[in-house]
């Protein structure tokens, strides 16, 4: 039960960090329109802003290929949260077993043997 406990509270923390991801750090993804956006607008404005384009150029690809390390790791992290949370289903259910195994034996020994 205290097992339990700890889990809940972990995947409670685990679901609100994913949440969090999803909802705001997709901004920048290369694949997502809005992030894109954001760029172009400061292409566009390249002089008002001075901003030497290759040099933003070069950092963007930079700033991109520092998110893909991040978001490798998010996926391990991910996947392990998963891993973990179906090995401790795996064990609720095996242990949801043997405790009504248990319990039938106790019904036994108490109706047959006290």
């Amino acid at each position: 039960m205290e097992l339990h406990g700890l889990v809940v509270a972990e995947q409670e923390w685990f679901n609100a960090w994913a949440d969090f991801i999803y909802e705001n750090e997709n901004w920048f993804d290369e694949e997502d329109d809005r992030g894109s956006d954001l760029i172009h607008q400061v292409f566009r404005q390249y002089e008002e802003v001075s901003v030497d384009i290759v040099t933003l150029d070069r950092d963007q690809q930079e700033f991109f290929g520092a998110v893909g390390e991040v978001t490798d790791l998010q996926s391990e992290y991910f996947d392990y949260g998963e891993a973990v949370l179906d090995l401790y289903t795996a064990l609720h259910e095996r242990s949801e077993k043997i405790y009504r195994r248990t319990e039938r034996l106790n019904d036994h020994i108490d109706k047959n043997i006290l």
